[in-house]
């Protein structure tokens, strides 16, 4: 991989591994990356002056633009439809029942975690609607503190708000803040074990958080399973030392020798992780028996086979969500170019046909059938035929190339265990995407976005005294994202200002005898005359 001149891994404050090992210097380093590495051992665990500003800031703005429209009782939009038709039922129908709930068919195509906290909120006395969209907004909060959080404590609060800005303005992230829907507690919990991979703590403690955070992911999302690779990453990764390169930029030989350094050593510390990673695979493994299948029933005939387009899709889209962060890589590609050029050179080059080649594999035009629709699939529409020769598009193709040099920009920036972990979680949810039909733009854009903001943090935190990378201005970082955000902000205000109210009236389900009879008992639940039915599935 690209290397910076002395940023070499080390041990580092944000070093992944299940338990963390002291690092071993190596006699031929140079003073000044022994001195570095000493400055960064002396500051591992201070964070950053007023960093819990951040995210009691950012909670702050949450609630103030979630709330009101939960107060309004607004229906605009497809979040709001998903609420009316599939979500807000489910969750009633639980209340109804409670506590003997059936599980063995509902209103969602998800695990039932979300639904079942929501339903137990649902049945505190004088709780209706509104109460349940405040409780659950929560997550929303908590997805944003928590985010801005880790940021702040490496980079300071100005960054720690900035960098979660453009989270927050989602349309797909704020519409789960406002109303019901299980998006927030998934992608709070994908941030929580990503922060267990990336800055561990050994001993029996923190298993039991790996063990726990696993089990709450899957039940509220199972195709989150993933996620537990990103575990046994940082845990093989950090149960030897790190050699340190004999020289800067010493390239992906040396990565290579760390992975299968010391195999024996790596797979009895990696072993406890994996264990505790066990019941999360239990848990979706039992509710696969139930159901037959990864779904419940009454969605298996629609969320079915794969979509191998996931790749250059979620290539395309950090090549999009990279560009605020571009004065970041500028600097790390200037401090990998004064080591040597020919390695840039060579590395951009393969990444980009590496890119092209995936994008040029599978078909990658506008087709609802093959669930390639919303979001950048609507650009990929727009464009006239010329532009998907053979049914490849080329922006999907260019945005994957691009994507691939920015991939290997951002694992330039970072040590290499925070590198390992990253790409074991890309690798592992673009592989969660490429098993799931519908290839919907907000399955994946918070993922890539949460992501780069880790690793933008990380790069700032871990650089090199005086490397370009570690001189690039907060302001250069914080300026596009505040445009970033801005500009989600209003998309998601104009699709909410002018989508008509949600439809409850819906059409066929597979499962005609379920919806009647789900629909009888949120009814009896809810004291409606005309509460939402099951409609097919059109965004879930």
């Amino acid at each position: 991989m690209l290397q910076s001149p002395t940023n070499e891994p080390g041990t580092r404050p944000e070093d992944p591994g299940l338990p963390q090992t002291p690092r071993q210097p190596e006699p031929d380093e140079a003073h000044e990356t022994h001195e570095a590495h000493d400055a960064a051992e002396a500051h591992a665990d201070e964070p950053a002056r007023g960093w819990w500003c951040a995210p009691l800031l950012i909670g702050l703005l949450a609630i103030a633009a979630a709330w009101p429209l939960i107060f309004a009782g607004n229906l605009n939009g497809r979040g709001a439809g998903d609420h009316l038709r599939y979500h807000e039922p489910a969750i009633f129908t639980f209340a109804s029942d409670w506590p003997a709930v059936d599980l063995s068919d509902y209103l969602s195509a998800t695990t039932p975690g979300y639904h079942l906290l929501m339903a137990y909120i649902a049945i505190t006395p004088g709780s209706d609607r509104e109460f349940v969209q405040l409780a659950s907004s929560m997550f929303y909060v908590a997805l944003l503190g928590l985010l801005s959080g880790a940021i702040a404590k490496r980079t300071g609060p100005m960054l720690g708000v900035a960098l979660t800005l453009p989270l927050a303005a989602s349309l797909h992230v704020y519409a789960a803040g406002v109303w019901l829907l299980p998006d927030n507690a998934g992608w709070l919990l994908v941030l929580t074990v990503l922060l267990l991979a990336l800055t561990p703590r050994p001993g029996w403690r923190t298993l039991i958080t790996v063990a726990l955070a696993m089990a709450a992911l899957v039940m509220m999302r199972q195709i989150h399973l993933w996620a537990a690779a990103a575990l046994w990453a940082s845990a093989w990764l950090n149960a030897a030392p790190v050699p340190a390169p004999a020289h800067p930029g010493a390239g992906i030989a040396r990565d290579v020798r760390t992975l299968l350094s010391e195999p024996l050593k790596r797979a009895r510390r990696t072993l406890p992780v994996f264990i505790a990673t066990i019941p999360a695979f239990l848990i979706v493994g039992a509710f696969a028996a139930m159901w037959g299948g990864l779904t419940p029933p009454t969605f298996q005939e629609h969320y079915h086979g794969g979509n191998p387009a996931a790749p250059a899709f979620v290539l395309s889209l950090l090549a999009i969500f990279s560009l605020p962060h571009g004065a970041l890589l500028v600097g790390v590609v200037r401090d990998a170019w004064d080591v040597s050029r020919g390695r840039v050179v060579t590395w951009a080059l393969g990444a980009a046909a590496l890119g092209l080649l995936v994008g040029a594999l599978f078909p990658t035009t506008y087709d609802q059938d093959a669930g390639r629709w919303t979001g950048l699939w609507n650009i990929v529409r727009a464009l006239p035929e010329w532009a998907a020769p053979g049914g490849r598009s080329l922006l999907i193709a260019a945005g994957a190339a691009c994507g691939a040099v920015a991939l290997t920009a951002w694992c330039a920036s970072v040590p290499v265990r925070t590198r390992w972990v990253a790409l074991t979680a890309l690798a592992g949810f673009t592989a969660a995407q490429t098993a799931s039909r519908e290839l919907w733009q907000r399955y994946n854009e918070p993922f890539v976005l949460i992501l780069l903001a880790l690793l933008a943090a990380i790069a700032l935190h871990t650089a090199p005294p005086g490397s370009r990378t570690a001189r690039t201005p907060a302001w250069m970082l914080a300026a596009p994202a505040l445009l970033l955000a801005l500009a989600f902000a209003g998309v998601t205000a104009l699709e909410i200002a002018t989508a008509p109210p949600a439809r409850s009236e819906p059409a066929q389900l597979k499962a005609d005898e379920l919806r009647t009879h789900l629909q009888e008992r949120y009814e009896a639940s809810n004291g409606v005359d005309d509460a939402p039915a099951a409609p097919a599935p059109t965004d879930e």
